[in-house]
């Protein structure tokens, strides 16, 4: 096996696609992130995960911890509730440029112990900042105690399970000739 081949066939050089749920179990709507985590975890197939290196993370409050989750991950696509100023149930896709404008707006609006925006910077900082990075933000309807997601934001979790699962698909196919292909080894 020549050394190219063998630096391919490494899994730490080759494309990685984190989903990344965030947000607090313990208070309704906000961990929707984690009920997505959950969702896509019952629709996409572990064979579908490793072949393609997409990663599930549900991340709760974790906050700085987890950098080294993420860190240099080529899409990475963050799930979470967020103040949109929409109906509840609403959520808002953002990504490019315009992410760092969103996720700053709303820095003070979480009740997680550090900001999206503070572990992206991070990251930034590290040189391991995402390649991509998508969020999917929901309106919550309660952010109260309670285990169990209200009503309006229970009823979009498949459709944002099923925004993700386009989202992967289509960034996938982009980027075929870039992915790990295990057969290979």
């Amino acid at each position: 096996m020549s050394y190219g081949q063998q630096e391919r066939c490494d899994p730490g050089n080759d494309r990685r696609c984190v989903v990344l749920g965030i947000g607090n179990s313990l208070m309704s709507d906000d961990g929707v992130g984690g009920h997505l985590i959950k969702r896509l975890s019952e629709t996409l197939t572990p064979s579908f995960c490793v072949a393609n290196r997409v990663e599930l993370i549900d991340g709760g409050t974790l906050g700085y911890l987890l950098i080294d989750l993420v860190a240099a991950s080529d899409l990475l696509i963050v799930l979470d509730a967020a103040k949109l100023g929409a109906a509840p149930g609403a959520y808002r896709v953002v990504e490019g440029a315009d992410v760092y404008d969103f996720l700053s707006d709303r820095r003070n609006r979480s009740v997680h112990e550090v900001g999206l925006i503070d572990l992206i910077q991070m990251l930034d900082l590290s040189g391991s900042a995402p390649r991509e990075l998508v969020v999917i933000a929901i309106q919550p309807e309660s952010v109260d105690w309670g285990a169990n997601l209200s009503a309006s934001v229970q009823e979009i979790v498949p459709m944002v399970a099923a925004e993700v699962e386009r989202r992967l698909d289509a960034w996938l196919a982009d980027h075929a000739g870039e992915l790990f292909d295990r057969e290979a080894c």
